[in-house]
């Protein structure tokens, strides 16, 4: 028995220029959902928490993030991103409210497969949106 909680992120099925955490959490995602297959043989639980934007230092530093190489043809369109993607993000929730939801989780006899929270609308937005349509805004936003 027991439940294993991973911590996602509502950005995993996202791509964006400079920004390797969705991937990150998009191989995290598959890993979860194959585990929670092979475990539940043993009575194990896997569970996904997807919060949006949580208030951390992670988003707070991406404004003071600079390119490493000056004269690097990414690094206009590299600082640009850094500036204002901390600003995308939206509504933020404090880590105690995620806490709070792993905690419940953790005692529940048949918890569900993925739970979300704090998930903003532009999210889901960009979640729908075909990749040649957003491939384009983002090139516009970071020229």
């Amino acid at each position: 028995g027991g439940c294993i909680i991973h911590l996602g992120s509502e950005s995993y099925h996202m791509t964006f220029p400079f920004m390797p955490y969705p991937l990150t959490k998009r191989m995290l995602e598959s890993y979860s959902r194959v585990l929670r297959q092979e475990l539940s043989f043993k009575g194990i639980r896997v569970v996904i928490v997807r919060p949006g934007a949580v208030r951390t230092r992670f988003i707070s530093n991406l404004s003071g993030i600079t390119y490493p190489v000056a004269d690097s043809k990414l690094k206009d369109a590299f600082e640009k991103f850094s500036s204002s993607a901390s600003g995308e993000v939206g509504k933020m929730i404090p880590p105690e409210k995620v806490a709070s939801l792993i905690f419940k989780l953790s005692g529940r006899k048949n918890p569900k497969a993925v739970y979300r929270i704090n998930n903003s609308l532009q999210l889901k937005l960009v979640s729908v949106m075909p990749f040649p349509i957003l491939e384009k805004v983002i090139e516009k936003r970071l020229k």
